[in-house]
């Protein structure tokens, strides 16, 4: 089992970051080693989801259920792939002067052993990275607002 939490406040919006974790299937584009998202059904505000991670000669698909309660609240589940399961939380929170605070948490493990080994990394690193991603994807698409400094990432806590 691999528990991850995050938090880190950034110059965005609640609505920006709401928008830009929403677009699941724009991840490839800046998402690392999602090579491919599509969007199976919507009903209301909930999306079905397949993931395509990749990395060398890996690749996995992940089926995923994600409930968009917006503009503060994006929760995923995991429904099918090499996983026994993955359920995960982002949270963004208005501040004073423009800035949210962003709360990432996922909790993972595969169905096997072996896969765990041989994945295990790669996925850890993937989950590491994504709220990078999203910080250098929002600083794209919205610019460079200077309201105070912008803080890195912080790990709350992991458990591998």
């Amino acid at each position: 089992m691999t528990n991850y939490k995050e938090r880190v406040s950034l110059p965005y919006t609640q609505q920006q970051m709401f928008d830009l974790v929403a677009e699941v299937e724009r991840y490839p584009e800046f998402l690392p080693w999602c090579i491919g998202a599509r969007i199976l059904r919507r009903e209301n505000n909930t999306l079905y989801a397949d993931l395509i991670i990749g990395w060398k000669i890996l690749r996995e698909k992940f089926t995923s259920k994600v409930v968009l309660d917006g503009p503060g609240d994006v929760r995923f589940e995991y429904m099918n792939g090499p996983l026994k399961y993955l359920h995960g939380h982002w949270r963004f929170t208005p501040e004073d002067g423009g800035r949210t605070t962003v709360e990432f948490e996922v909790d993972f493990e595969f169905k096997s052993r072996t896969l765990s080994m041989v994945m295990g990394g790669v996925f850890s690193e993937l989950v590491h990275r994504m709220v990078g991603a999203y910080e250098a994807r929002a600083r794209q698409l919205y610019g460079s607002r200077r309201v105070d400094l912008p803080q890195s990432p912080q790990p709350l806590e992991q458990k591998t």
